[in-house]
């Protein structure tokens, strides 16, 4: 009997203990969209710099690890201009104007380099972005940013 009854707490307490971390950041309860933009982050599944990760960081505070196919959903809590950069070897950043309510797709990769990979962000228009993102296999992440 005792072992039954440490049996049946392990089932229950058991899958608590091996939860994954929620990859959230600066949590905000709900909201509708129009409190908030939405940043779709990915980078497609690559042979060239597969090996080459790199922090993704917004206005100098990082959000997120760019991997080979992987993805991101990132919600945008404050309007105006906003930075995006990665760094490896070399910098790379693009700036958008961040309004509430509208969705931003951001591409990202490598490119070859001297002595490692470098990174390479490209802001992509909605229709195209949308497509890219859903073909991305790799595990959706939500992350909320207040930048």
């Amino acid at each position: 009997m005792r072992y039954f009854k440490l049996l049946v707490i392990s089932i229950l307490i058991g899958p608590s203990l091996f939860a994954q971390p929620d990859s959230t950041h600066n949590i905000k309860p709900g909201g509708d969209s129009k409190s908030y933009a939405t940043l779709y982050v990915y980078r497609q599944k690559s042979f060239v710099g597969s090996m080459i990760s790199y922090n993704l960081s917004v206005n100098d505070s990082t959000i997120c690890r760019m991997k080979n196919n992987s993805k991101y959903i990132i919600r945008l809590y404050k309007e105006g201009e906003t930075e995006l950069t990665a760094k490896t070897e070399k910098k790379s950043s693009v700036r958008i104007n961040v309004e509430f309510g509208k969705e931003y797709y951001l591409k990202c990769g490598v490119k070859t380099g001297i002595m490692a990979g470098r990174p390479q962000l490209e802001l992509i228009d909605p229709e195209q972005g949308k497509l890219d993102f859903q073909n991305v296999e790799g595990r959706n992440k939500e992350s909320e940013k207040e930048n």
